[in-house]
């Protein structure tokens, strides 16, 4: 994952999208029929790019415009369920459990889930 500072124009975001899908510029531009040229101007941040061609890269990479735009994740509104109040906790500690960015932690809270929780993981996947 690139850091903040790596992904800072909308030009390095561009360009983060299409070589972490392995696209060529060609392949971009026949997709979202926006020139080779321009789409290489953007990438290098040399011109800004028309709102149309925003909500064509927006479409093709299945990217927010704020995160395109501004590096912003987008906000959604959360909506509080109301749980039981253990039921609410155990939720609480499984979030802070893979927000971690210890990677080892979040690979062992995964297998501990999935191993509790196989039947109920089972059925999951099979409504996917």
């Amino acid at each position: 994952m690139q850091s903040k500072s790596e992904l800072d124009t909308f030009g390095k975001r561009l360009l983060y999208l299409r070589q972490s899908s392995h696209k060529t510029l060609q392949e971009v531009s026949d997709s979202t029929r926006i020139s080779r040229s321009n789409l290489g101007k953007y990438e290098k941040d040399e011109v800004n790019s028309s709102a149309d061609a925003i909500i064509g890269l927006c479409d093709f990479y299945d990217v927010s415009a704020d995160w395109l735009l501004r590096g912003i994740e987008p906000q959604t509104k959360k909506v509080e369920a109301t749980f039981d109040p253990d039921l609410k906790h155990m939720v609480d500690i499984l979030k802070e459990l893979m927000e971690s960015d210890n990677q080892n932690l979040r690979g062992w809270t995964i297998i501990q889930f999935e191993n509790t929780f196989k039947q109920y993981c089972a059925a999951y996947d099979k409504k996917d």
